[in-house]
């Protein structure tokens, strides 16, 4: 909720058109400048369309009460309203005309107070266009947010708000009303006091340090814990510098919530999770607020594929149901972002090797090994192009026994795989742009849910069968492919993921 004081500074700021009549001839000052297409003179960023639109529903009365003698006083009290807002969401207020705002207001003339007038208009409008996930998002062929919400009626929510006196009641609700949106604004607040304080400290990496293990560095590492909030201050350990006890425990929560395998042992993945400065994971937060700004509230619910974590949660009614780790696209292979919903299941499938695999991965190990191709079940299909190899469905099968289709314009979809010993990795972006499943037997029974012919026995034995089967499912279960570097876990923990598509930047420079 907003503090009494933010209250106070609209009380003082806005303009009560039954109690206080228009000064002069503002109406018409209002309406000739934005109809003169002059705005441009006033302040090159303002958005003439919303603001046209927004005061032509109040007939191009004033918006706020600027002619008064504390309006210097009051002026400043708002622009330092929204800084707090600005920073509280993790927006950036580059774009803001605030020395225009002063500027105006200290000419306070007819004219000038208009002006004013309409440049507040449109920092309010721009705050409610942000807060609404209305702002713009990176464009890409592969990584545009898939994601939309509902829009929002700025300039009629702006109008009624100002008439009611509840302007920022009316800023509030626009947020998402989502309990990961919230902790991630209190992330935002930690770690920007923990940059105050000039960050953390760096820890220099080398080795593998396993429990029990001597080593110099072991008190820089509990600080650096304790700084970020893993570990409990003294700042003191073992006089033996040994890894032990409560320090192993505090290394291990802090893998768990940095998409890290959990095993205590401190290793290069770890010292380079903990040597990410304060400022990177700042920029993380606020770019995954903007996401979730962009997002519906369903965004959360049936399958979501997280690329950056290489993690499927499965959701029904916002709680998540399954959760299993799995292979997501490399790095110059990338999987693609994606809404859509699966529309088919088919058990023992068979790969039609895209010519794209084929010539990269394929010919170069038939090079090294003639009867590769053959001891893969891999055949010639006899057509050229894509499909010309076709590999029999069974143990070996790349596509594992288990097959899901998702309509999308990148020919991806989820699939098991041989190769299970990817699952136990930190890094999984390891596959051609398809997701790789640890189990999807497991998947298909929650699909398949509450029906008798579906149990793991008679799964299995269809499984056994070898042979194709395509299965739809009794209900549209949607699907998303999303890219959330930080993220709120279900026991409201903020968990840090690496940038491996590099995303994260683009988004940032549009804050």
């Amino acid at each position: 909720m907003m503090n009494l004081r933010k209250y106070l500074i609209f009380a003082l700021f806005i303009l009560l058109p039954l109690a206080i009549p228009a000064w002069g001839n503002a109406n018409a000052s209002i309406e000739r400048l934005l109809k003169s297409g002059s705005l441009r003179a006033v302040s090159a960023g303002l958005d003439a369309p919303l603001l046209n639109e927004f005061y032509a529903k109040r007939n191009y009365t004033p918006a706020w009460q600027l002619r008064e003698g504390s309006a210097k006083a009051t002026v400043k009290e708002f622009i330092s309203f929204v800084h707090s807002t600005l920073d509280e969401h993790g927006l950036g207020d580059k774009d803001y005309p605030f020395a225009a705002l002063e500027g105006k207001i200290n000419i306070g003339n007819d004219d000038a107070l208009a002006e004013a007038d309409i440049i507040a208009s449109d920092i309010v409008l721009h705050m409610a266009r942000s807060l609404s996930g209305q702002d713009p998002v990176p464009h890409s062929k592969l990584h545009t947010w898939p994601l939309k919400r509902a829009k929002t009626d700025i300039a009629g929510g702006l109008n009624k708000a100002i008439n009611e006196g509840k302007v920022p009641d009316f800023l509030e609700h626009l947020a998402p009303q989502v309990k990961a949106y919230d902790k991630l604004k209190e992330a935002l607040k930690h770690y920007r006091e923990i940059q105050s304080k000039g960050g953390w400290i760096r820890v220099k990496p080398g080795g593998v340090v396993q429990e029990g293990f001597q080593d110099d560095r072991l008190t820089l590492v509990h600080n650096r814990l304790a700084q970020e909030g893993y570990m409990p201050f003294p700042q003191q350990i073992t006089k033996d510098n040994t890894y032990k006890g409560e320090l192993v425990a505090g290394i291990k929560n802090f893998q768990e919530t940095h998409g890290l395998y959990a095993d205590g042992n401190i290793g290069p993945e770890t010292f380079r999770a903990m040597n990410v400065s304060v400022k990177e994971r700042i920029d993380q937060i606020r770019v995954n607020l903007a996401r979730i700004r962009q997002s519906p509230p369903d965004a959360w619910e049936d399958i979501v594929i997280n690329i950056p974590s290489a993690q499927l949660s499965y959701y029904r009614n916002g709680e998540i149901v399954y959760e299993a780790p799995v292979v997501v696209g490399r790095v110059d292979r990338p999987s693609p972002l994606v809404k859509s919903a699966i529309y088919e299941m088919i058990i023992n499938p068979s790969w039609y090797v895209p010519s794209s695999i084929a010539e990269k991965d394929l010919f170069p190990k038939m090079e090294r090994d003639p009867e590769f191709l053959e001891k893969q079940g891999i055949h010639n299909n006899g057509h050229g192009g894509d499909g010309g190899l076709r590999q029999e469905p069974g143990p070996l099968n790349s596509l594992g026994r288990i097959k899901f289709n998702f309509s999308n314009p990148f020919a991806v979809y989820l699939h098991g795989t041989p190769h299970q010993e990817l699952f136990g990795k930190d890094d999984r972006t390891r596959s051609s742009g398809c997701i790789r499943l640890k189990d999807p037997a497991e998947l298909a029974l929650i699909f398949m849910k509450n029906n008798p012919d579906w149990t793991p026995d008679k799964l299995q034995k269809r499984i056994n069968s070898l042979k194709t089967q395509h299965v739809s499912p009794p209900e549209k279960t949607s699907i998303k492919l999303l890219y959330w570097s930080t993220v709120v876990d279900s026991k409201d923990k903020v968990e840090f993921f690496n940038d491996v598509y590099g995303l994260d930047a683009e988004w940032a420079k549009l804050l």
